[in-house]
């Protein structure tokens, strides 16, 4: 018999079949439009393609790997005072190493991958320390070195060495902080062949918005007054650290839920946590601004305010700005010279220099803003720093003014709206230093 007639049984679990499967398939097609939503808000909101892979990896909103700017760096919530360089960060891997061990830079306050801490000068080696600030660092751990090294092997005291660079440069760091930096190396015993300084920027950019406005002395370091001022006479201080700790617990918190969590591969999981973590950045560098902004307490006294100087206007601020740089620099050079050493100093580029970079919508959008104070002080400071640099190259320096180095450049070069370069424009910034050394060692 081919065919047997169904059951009473039979009959009675199809309709309830039928009914399971009328109830499911909406409910998966409901899920399933939610998700494509999602996955095309994700790619609006990070600019993601739509073939991304389903079970992309979370990262949380520190140290992602192939950042650029500000977040590639240790910041400041890394820092500690030091009593010589003004910042540090504390090593990742506590070493206590014998005085006769190789030592490195981090050990010293200068974060990872900073290279090593000299102790003697060997025959086949030229040690080469970069000095600056972020963006030195960036320069340093982001650029091809080898076209830098190749440039210096030209000149004649380097040319049968291995160039070995190591990076003593901080967030924030401004002069006299890249000059105190280099006398405190020495005289714990580091030993360099060649010092290159990248600055400018923080030089006249920071001083009297974060400084000076908060009654702070403006060749201290940078956010002295949140560094030094004692939080028990400063309670809206303390409030606002109390919030910016509380809010970057809940970020962590959330980002790792999401990394261990099944819900990683759902593409709305992923857009909730991330509209969460976005909320939460918003109100981080909000706070951040306001902590920022804390005029230094008198309560707490000279550690906070420091010396008192006062100018009767901009011109003479921005001068007394531009003859401190001079003369750091100046007495680095002179330190070089007598131990020496080779010393380069760089103008580094910036985009609110007028006229130095053609910036199409794109890169304006994420490293222009208009009312940015870095934009005035920038534009006051930088014409100064040009003319000094000039008279430092008179006075024997190796000067190399940069500021238009991107100006014939249509792809994007900077990063972000302070300073910080894409991968792209610190491998030009390194091209023009390298063939501006070349050039000089060849007159």
């Amino acid at each position: 018999m081919l065919f047997s007639p169904l059951s009473s049984s039979q009959h009675a679990g199809m309709p309830r079949v039928k009914h399971l499967c009328f109830s499911v398939v909406p409910v998966l097609l409901i899920v399933v439009s939610v998700e494509m939503f999602s996955l095309f808000a994700l790619q609006f909101l990070n600019g993601m393609s739509p073939a991304m892979r389903l079970n992309a990896n979370v990262v949380s909103s520190y140290g992602q790997a192939g950042e650029t700017g500000d977040q590639a760096l240790a910041s400041t919530d890394d820092q500690v005072p030091h009593p010589y360089i003004g910042a540090a960060h504390p090593p990742t891997t506590v070493r206590k190493p014998e005085i006769r061990d190789p030592d490195f830079l981090e050990n010293y306050g200068f974060g990872p991958n900073t290279g090593p801490f000299p102790r003697e000068k060997k025959d086949n080696e030229a040690v080469v320390a970069i000095f600056g600030g972020s963006v030195a660092k960036q320069f340093a751990l982001t650029a091809p070195m080898d076209t830098l090294a190749a440039a210096l092997k030209q000149l004649p005291e380097y040319a049968d060495k291995d160039i070995v660079f190591t990076v003593p440069s901080n967030y924030g760091f401004k002069q006299p902080q890249q000059l105190l930096t280099l006398n405190y190396l020495m005289s714990i015993g580091a030993k360099f062949d060649a010092i290159i300084v990248i600055d400018g920027f923080n030089d006249v950019a920071m001083p009297f918005e974060e400084d000076y406005t908060l009654n702070v002395f403006p060749f201290y370091p940078r956010f002295w007054n949140v560094r030094m001022q004692s939080l028990n006479t400063a309670p809206e201080m303390r409030h606002i650290i109390g919030r910016i700790g509380l809010m970057q617990e809940r970020q962590k918190n959330a980002a790792r839920i999401m990394q261990y969590s099944p819900l990683r591969i759902s593409m709305t999981a992923q857009l909730v946590w991330q509209l969460y973590d976005k909320d939460l950045e918003a109100k981080i560098l909000e706070d951040e601004k306001l902590l920022f902004e804390q005029q230094a307490d008198e309560q707490s006294g000279y550690i906070v305010t420091g010396p008192s100087r006062v100018y009767d206007n901009s011109d003479q601020f921005f001068g007394d700005l531009v003859s401190n740089w001079k003369e750091s620099s100046l007495l680095m050079h002179q330190i070089a010279k007598a131990n020496g050493m080779r010393y380069f100093h760089i103008l580094q580029p910036n985009q609110y220099v007028p006229n130095s970079k053609q910036m199409g919508p794109a890169e304006k959008a994420v490293a222009f803003r208009e009312n940015h104070y870095y934009r005035d002080d920038v534009e006051m400071g930088y014409p100064l720093l040009r003319q000094a640099g000039k008279e430092l190259r008179e006075q024997g320096v190796q000067f190399y003014d940069m500021t238009l180095i991107f100006e014939h450049v249509n792809e994007q070069t900077y990063i972000d709206d302070c300073c910080h370069l894409t991968v792209y424009g610190y491998n030009l910034f390194n091209d023009a230093i390298a063939e501006a050394i070349t050039s000089d060692s060849n007159r």
